[in-house]
C-alpha cells in the first residue's frame, strides 16, 4: 500500500492499527535516487541527457520520498 503522509498525516499508524490483527505488516522506506538505478535497457538515452535530469526521470516528480506497507494476511 503507498503511503500519502503529506497529504494525509498518521495515515501510515490509522493502516498499522486497522490491518495489524489480519496481516503481518512491513514499512518499506523509500530511498533517493542515485545514477547507479538507471534501468540498463534506457542506456541508449545517457548519452542524450546529464545524470540530472536522468535522475530527474526517475523521481516521477513525487513532493517527498514515498513510503509503502507490504501487507501479508496471517494465516487463520
Amino acid at each position: 500500500v503507498e503511503l500519502h503522509e503529506m497529504y494525509e498525516i498518521g495515515c501510515t499508524d490509522i493502516l498499522k492499527n486497522r490491518f495489524s490483527d489480519t496481516h503481518q505488516i512491513s514499512e518499506i522506506e523509500g530511498q533517493c535516487r542515485s545514477i547507479e538505478d538507471w534501468p540498463n535497457q534506457l542506456n541508449f538515452l545517457r548519452p542524450f541527457f546529464p545524470n540530472k535530469i536522468l535522475l530527474h526521470f526517475m523521481d516521477e516528480g513525487r513532493p517527498c520520498p514515498m513510503n509503502w506497507l507490504y501487507m501479508k494476511p496471517k494465516s487463520t
